[in-house]
């Protein structure tokens, strides 16, 4: 019944006229309340059906993607469901809660050609192209964890289980910088058997609990270019304060001297270019870097707001770090675009995508294509 038909009938039952106006004021406020009510929870439902984590269920969707690997600039993707379960060496990872979602298979090719010469780049296109021209490959790619919402990935990770990547299900040890509150890809790492230590702090996290499984930890803390607690502050408001631990003294403190990482994943909001360069200049993290198997990093490139000079001056940064890496070992294996907030920059010749992930392995001569 509409809130005018109540109105009408009130008005018939011969209440006052200004007790028939306020009842039906009331009864158009109740109505109109239910509608908004069933509006939101509505809203929610289709917002919960839209955004889910991925689990092994045996589903895959028929994503596009923007994958750049060697064959040619675009991955042509073969999307697959899992391993055989006939096959013994994989079966237990298939029955494994969430640890795989896509299968992605490569064709050995030769690397993208270049449209500039090598010798005559500007800083900013050799940037571009070492960040999205993979230089190796992967039969066996995995995507773990993360959540898809409204189509868009956002917290998984890309994972080479080939033999000769490094990383062994059942013997792999995995630092994960960066977690948000979404800890499904830690959770599925120590599902292939990982031992698994998650790292990230705010007041948010005070009420994590430190064990996260079996072998999967979640510690308070982020990692930084240098070991102390830290606080913003704007005016006389200050943000609570926050642990920062070096790479060295996360090592230390974690007894894990002398152990070689299989993965090292850091999502840690623009603050990895730092962070990184603190690694290759210190001894022992650097050691530590040049051990590590596989590299996952979330890229941030801020040239938005920043005088032509900051600019270059960042690229050149970044450059150096890339450059650093690969004097490690490591290659680049894929590059994504940012789905959640694609955003790019023209300068010097170079059109540059500012947020990315990555993934770099450290090639050794085991690997099937050297």
């Amino acid at each position: 019944m509409s809130p005018e038909v109540v109105c009408v009938e009130l008005e018939r039952g011969k209440l006052s006229k200004r007790g028939s106006r306020v009842a039906c004021q009331w009864v158009e406020v109740a109505v109109l309340c239910g509608v908004m009510t069933l509006g939101v929870l509505w809203l929610l439902h289709h917002l919960a059906a839209r955004c889910h984590t991925r689990s092994l269920d045996h589903r895959v969707e028929a994503r596009q993607a923007t994958l750049r690997t060697q064959q040619n600039g675009v991955l042509k993707i073969s999307y697959s469901s899992y391993w055989s379960l006939e096959d013994d060496k994989y079966s237990r990872m298939s029955r494994a809660r969430g640890a795989m979602s896509t299968v992605y298979r490569y064709n050995n090719t030769t690397p993208h050609s270049l449209s500039v010469d090598p010798q005559e780049e500007t800083p900013a296109q050799r940037l571009h192209r070492l960040l999205t021209h993979p230089t190796t490959s992967c039969r066996k790619l995995i995507r773990v964890g993360g959540r898809s919402c409204l189509g868009a990935y956002d917290g998984s990770k890309l994972v080479c289980l080939d033999e000769w990547a490094g990383l062994v299900p059942q013997d792999c040890l995995v630092y994960s910088f960066g977690i948000g509150h979404d800890f499904t890809f830690d959770e599925h790492m120590q599902d292939l058997g990982c031992e698994v230590h998650a790292f990230d702090h705010d007041a948010d996290h005070e009420h994590y609990d430190y064990r996260l499984g079996p072998t999967a930890f979640f510690h308070k803390a982020r990692i930084g270019p240098e070991t102390g607690y830290m606080r913003s502050c704007d005016g006389d408001e200050c943000d609570p304060l926050i642990n920062y631990l070096t790479l060295a003294d996360i090592i230390k403190s974690l007894d894990h001297g002398g152990r070689r990482l299989s993965y090292l994943k850091m999502d840690i909001e623009s603050e990895e270019w730092p962070v990184l360069s603190q690694i290759l200049q210190h001894h022992h993290s650097s050691a530590t870097l040049a051990s590590t198997a596989q590299l996952s990093l979330e890229i941030h490139i801020e040239l938005h707001g920043k005088t032509l000079s900051e600019k270059r001056a960042l690229i050149t940064s970044c450059l150096a770090i890339l450059e650093n890496l690969a004097n490690l070992g490591f290659k680049l294996l894929t590059y994504e675009e940012n789905e959640l907030n694609p955003q790019y920059e023209d300068i010097d010749g170079a059109h540059l995508g500012l947020y990315a992930e990555i993934l770099l392995l450290r090639t050794n001569r085991n690997h099937p294509l050297l």
